[in-house]
């Protein structure tokens, strides 16, 4: 949900003249995709399932128990599960410290 967030205040603030181009690049080299927000949500983000919990609509569609929710194959978004890693993502190694 942050790097969602992070791209949709970033391209607004683009938008609404807060920040220039130059002032959000770093020095890394110009590119022509550097704008491109809908490239970078597709790079950054597994899916979107989670952008569901805020459809007033579908209300109950982050328990894995919901027929929505079984019929898209969502899993499971209550809070008790946001911290659990995908399946398809191998585990942090506990033993590797915290960047400081």
């Amino acid at each position: 949900m942050a790097v969602h967030l992070m791209l949709k205040y970033a391209e607004s603030m683009l938008e609404d003249g807060l920040w220039t181009e130059d002032s959000m690049r770093s020095e890394s080299p110009v590119h022509d995709d550097d704008f491109d927000w809908v490239m970078a949500g597709e790079v950054f983000v597994q899916d979107t399932d989670i952008l569901s919990l805020f459809d007033e609509t579908l209300d109950g569609i982050d328990d894995p128990e919901s027929e929505l929710n079984q019929q898209i194959r969502m899993g499971d978004y209550r809070p008790s599960a946001w911290f659990v890693p995908f399946n398809n993502m191998p585990r942090r190694d506990g033993r590797r410290p915290f960047r400081r």
